[in-house]
C-alpha cells in the first residue's frame, strides 16, 4: 500500500544519506592532495622568489628526493626536501643554481619554482574537494530540516 508520509521521509532520508557520503568524498579528495595544494595556495597567494642551492638530488625508495636550501629577505637559511615522483621530467642537475619561491610570512613553505607547475593539479583536487564538503555540508541542512518537518507531519497524521 502507499504511504506518501513514509515515500517523503525515505525521499529525505536518502538526500541527507548521499549528501553525507559526497563530504566523505570531498574529505578525502582535499586530504589526499593537501600536501600539494595547501602549500601551492599559499605560494600563489604571496610567494617570493629567490636563489638557492642544490644540496642533493638523488633516488631515495620509490622517488627522488631533492634537498636544497635557500636564504630568505631577512638573511635566515632554510633547508627544505622534498620526495617527487622520478617520473617528473624534472633535472634541478642542468641548472648551476635552483630557483625557490617562498611564502613570505612563513618561509618554511618553499618550492623549488621548477615543481610548482606540477603542484597546480593537486591544488584545484583540494580546492574542489573543500567546495564539495561546503556544498554538500549546506544541502544537509537543508535535508536535516527536511527530516524534522517531516517527523513533525508524523506527530499528527
Amino acid at each position: 500500500m502507499y504511504n506518501p508520509q513514509a515515500t517523503e521521509q525515505d525521499y529525505a532520508t536518502t538526500k541527507y544519506v548521499l549528501a553525507m557520503f559526497f563530504i566523505f568524498i570531498g574529505i578525502v579528495m582535499a586530504t589526499w592532495t593537501f600536501d600539494d595544494g595547501f602549500p601551492y595556495a599559499l605560494l600563489l597567494v604571496d610567494g617570493e622568489t629567490t636563489n638557492g642551492k642544490l644540496i642533493s638530488f638523488e633516488k631515495k625508495g620509490w622517488g627522488k628526493e631533492l634537498i636544497f636550501s635557500f636564504v630568505d629577505q631577512e638573511g635566515v637559511s632554510h633547508t627544505r626536501s622534498r620526495t617527487i615522483n622520478p617520473n617528473l621530467p624534472v633535472d634541478p642537475l642542468a641548472e648551476p643554481s635552483l630557483e625557490v619561491t617562498y611564502f613570505s610570512m612563513s618561509p618554511e613553505v618553499a618550492e623549488a619554482t621548477i615543481l610548482l607547475k606540477y603542484l597546480e593539479p593537486g591544488f584545484w583536487i583540494m580546492a574542489v574537494g573543500i567546495a564539495v564538503v561546503v556544498l554538500c555540508g549546506a544541502y544537509t541542512l537543508f535535508a536535516v530540516v527536511a527530516l524534522v518537518r517531516q517527523r513533525q507531519k508524523d506527530r499528527y497524521y
